[in-house]
C-alpha cells in the first residue's frame, strides 16, 4: 500500500482491505499502530509521544487522506487512471 507520509521517524501507510475500513498503519521502529481515519486505535501500539504525533498527523491531513481514498476507489471502477499519491511529509504546525 502507498506510503503517504513520514514525520519524526514515523512512517504512514494507507490500507484498504484489512480491518474492513480504510485505515493507516503508523510504523515507528519495531512498533506498529493501526488507526482508523478518525485517529482511533484499532490495534497495535506506539510509544505515547509517537502516538500523539500519529493522531495529529491523521487529524491534520484527514481531508487529503480522504481525497486519496476517493481517488483510488474511483479509479477501481475504471473511470480514470490510478492517482498519483502525494507524500505528506511536511508537518502542519
Amino acid at each position: 500500500m502507498p506510503r503517504i507520509g513520514e514525520l519524526f521517524g514515523i512512517f504512514f501507510y494507507l490500507y484498504f482491505q484489512e480491518h474492513g475500513v480504510p485505515h493507516i498503519h503508523a510504523i515507528y521502529q519495531d512498533n506498529v499502530a493501526v488507526l482508523d481515519l478518525k485517529g482511533i486505535l484499532l490495534e497495535g501500539k506506539l510509544p505515547r509521544k509517537k502516538m500523539k504525533i500519529a493522531k495529529k498527523f491523521i487529524a491534520d491531513y484527514a481531508e487529503d487522506i480522504q481525497e486519496m481514498i476517493d481517488d483510488i476507489n474511483y479509479s477501481k471502477v475504471g473511470k480514470k487512471k490510478a492517482p498519483k499519491i502525494k507524500n505528506l511529509n511536511k508537518p502542519k504546525l
